[in-house]
Protein backbone atom coordinates (compact mmCIF):
# COMPACT_ATOMS: atom_id res chain seq x y z
CA UNK A 1 0.00 0.00 0.00
CA UNK A 2 0.98 3.58 -0.44
CA UNK A 3 1.27 6.41 1.84
CA UNK A 4 -0.30 9.23 1.45
CA UNK A 5 1.75 12.25 3.35
CA UNK A 6 0.62 16.04 3.44
CA UNK A 7 2.38 18.11 5.09
CA UNK A 8 1.16 21.37 7.16
CA UNK A 9 1.08 24.35 5.46
CA UNK A 10 3.31 27.09 5.92
CA UNK A 11 2.92 30.54 7.53
CA UNK A 12 3.74 31.73 4.24
CA UNK A 13 1.15 29.22 2.20
CA UNK A 14 -1.38 30.79 5.08
CA UNK A 15 -0.61 33.90 4.14
CA UNK A 16 -0.81 33.84 0.03
CA UNK A 17 -4.24 32.08 0.95
CA UNK A 18 -5.16 35.01 2.74
CA UNK A 19 -3.84 37.49 0.67
CA UNK A 20 -5.77 36.28 -2.05
CA UNK A 21 -9.65 36.09 -0.40
CA UNK A 22 -9.04 39.66 0.64
CA UNK A 23 -8.33 40.57 -2.56
CA UNK A 24 -11.35 38.32 -3.89
CA UNK A 25 -13.46 40.50 -1.15
CA UNK A 26 -12.23 43.80 -2.49
CA UNK A 27 -13.26 42.98 -5.66
CA UNK A 28 -16.68 41.90 -4.60
CA UNK A 29 -16.75 45.10 -2.10
CA UNK A 30 -16.53 47.32 -5.41
CA UNK A 31 -19.09 46.00 -6.95
CA UNK A 32 -21.26 45.90 -4.28
CA UNK A 33 -20.56 49.70 -4.17
CA UNK A 34 -22.01 49.96 -7.64
CA UNK A 35 -24.75 48.06 -6.68
CA UNK A 36 -25.32 50.69 -3.85
CA UNK A 37 -25.17 53.64 -6.13
CA UNK A 38 -27.33 52.08 -8.85
CA UNK A 39 -29.97 51.88 -6.05
CA UNK A 40 -29.75 55.01 -5.46
CA UNK A 41 -29.81 56.33 -9.07
CA UNK A 42 -32.87 54.09 -9.22
CA UNK A 43 -34.81 54.93 -6.55
CA UNK A 44 -34.65 58.45 -7.04
CA UNK A 45 -35.92 58.06 -10.86
CA UNK A 46 -38.36 56.10 -9.36
CA UNK A 47 -39.46 59.15 -7.20
CA UNK A 48 -39.12 61.95 -10.18
CA UNK A 49 -41.59 59.25 -11.94
CA UNK A 50 -44.38 59.34 -8.91
CA UNK A 51 -44.21 63.09 -8.76
CA UNK A 52 -44.60 63.37 -12.72
CA UNK A 53 -47.68 60.62 -11.95
CA UNK A 54 -49.20 63.16 -9.50
CA UNK A 55 -48.93 65.94 -11.21
CA UNK A 56 -50.77 63.95 -14.58
CA UNK A 57 -53.67 62.67 -12.41
CA UNK A 58 -53.83 66.45 -10.51
CA UNK A 59 -53.91 67.76 -14.29
CA UNK A 60 -56.33 65.19 -15.33
CA UNK A 61 -59.10 66.19 -12.37
CA UNK A 62 -58.86 69.44 -13.51
CA UNK A 63 -60.07 69.05 -17.06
Amino acid sequence: MASCSFSEPTISDVMKCLVAMSDRFAVVEKKLRVLDVLEQKVSSFEKELKSIEVAIDDLAKIM
